[in-house]
Order: structure tokens, then sequence, then C-alpha cells
């Protein structure tokens, strides 16, 4: 099970009346468990999707960049990445403490400078992802 299957399959049983939405490029795998799937949109349909979201959860990328100029929260996975250049303190970052950043260190930004098939600066624990979620939900819900 991926992290993110994982990560969703939680988010189901601890949140179960929030709707997971899967958004992202063509060539993206589609996650089981998320209640819709909308890739390769039309750029308009990303930002009318990213505006009226509660969190979007992603790596450092240019979604996050574009919700964040939409104003909605994002919880960002930092792995190779730097969050102190490439993130916002608005947002809900979450930082890797393994063998990070890495990303200025070379040229390909795809593939893992130690040569791991999955980098482990991106294996995040599922379960603290989910809580980081469920506690910036119920705060949203309390304060409404």
């Amino acid at each position: 099970m991926s992290y993110a299957t994982e990560y969703i399959s939680l988010l189901n049983i601890t949140l179960p009346q929030i709707e997971v939405v899967q958004i992202g490029g063509g060539g993206v795998e589609l996650l089981p468990n998320a209640d819709r799937h909308i890739i390769d949109a039309d750029l308009e349909v990303t930002k009318y999707v990213l505006k009226n979201s509660l969190l979007h959860v992603d790596c450092e990328s240019g979604l996050v960049h574009l919700a964040t100029q939409l104003g909605t929260k994002c919880l960002v996975l930092f792995g190779p990445t730097d969050e102190k250049y490439f993130g916002y303190k608005e947002n809900l970052n979450l930082v890797s403490d393994f063998c990070r950043p890495c990303y200025w260190a070379w040229d390909n930004g795809t593939t893992c400078l130690r040569g791991e098939k999955n980098p482990p600066c991106m294996t995040f624990n599922p379960q603290l992802v989910c809580e980081v979620t469920c506690n910036y939900i119920n705060r949203l819900k309390n304060n409404a």
C-alpha cells in the first residue's frame, strides 16, 4: 500500500464526511481510495477545485503555489526541496528529517541523489500526515 493510499484510508476513517479529491497532471497514478479523480484537467477547472478546497495536501509543487495564491491552505510535504526557500508561512509545512535538502545538488530533480528508487526524504508517516490534516480540519469546524 502506498503512503498516499494509507493516508487517505486513515483520513476516510477519521473524517468520513470529508471528500478526498485527487488532482494532478496526466500520467499520475490514480489513488484507489480517493472519492474523485480530477486528472489532467483544464487550468480553470484546477483553479476552481483548489480555490474551493478545505486543504490541499501535496509535496512542494506548482499546485501548492497556485493553491496558496488562491487563498487555500496547503499541507506541504518537503523532501528534497528547502521549505525556507519554497515554503509559505501560512501553510502547514512538514519537513523530512532524512538527508535533505538536496534539490540544488544535481541537475535532475526527479531522481534521488543517493540512487534510491523511493527517496527516503519523501517517505512521510501517513499517521502523522493524517493527524496534522485532522487537527487543521477540526480547528476549522470549531471556529465556524
